[in-house]
């Protein structure tokens, strides 16, 4: 379950554990390893933060992380782990063996362009921040 409330201390470990959209196999599918080693670079690098224990499973991670002083709320990390992780989703057209498009909001099979652009590709998205949102 989820946790709304805004966890401000620093100084601290935290241990997090967050999972991918009904349990699918996204870290798994989508080949997501080495970026999400790249978001932990970019916490010990930009926010002094230090990794203390880590596991990725096709699913689901856990975080045993340490939190300094200087560095952003745990609910922020977190956050930008999560846009982190979707932003290299939308460049797997465009990068390695695939190159289908120039730019990630040129290739229409993704949700890339509504992300960057707000305007919607071949198939309308909801925005993650409307999530569980629902109207009559």
């Amino acid at each position: 379950m989820s946790v709304k409330k805004e966890q401000a201390e620093k100084h601290r470990i935290y241990y997090c554990t967050f999972t991918c959209h009904k349990w699918l196999n996204l870290f798994e599918i989508t080949k997501l390893h080495d970026h999400i080693y790249a978001w932990f670079d970019l916490m010990e690098r930009q926010y002094r933060n230090q990794i203390l224990g880590y596991v990725i499973m096709p699913n689901h991670l856990h975080l045993l992380l340490f939190v300094n002083e200087q560095s952003k709320t745990i609910n922020q990390l977190i956050g930008n782990g999560k846009r982190f992780m979707p932003y290299y989703i939308h460049r797997n057209p465009v990068s390695g063996k695939w190159n289908l498009a120039e730019s990630v909001i040129d290739y229409p099979h993704s949700s890339a362009r509504f992300y960057e652009t707000g305007e919607h590709s071949t198939y309308q998205v909801t925005a993650y921040s409307e999530a569980g949102v629902y109207e009559n």
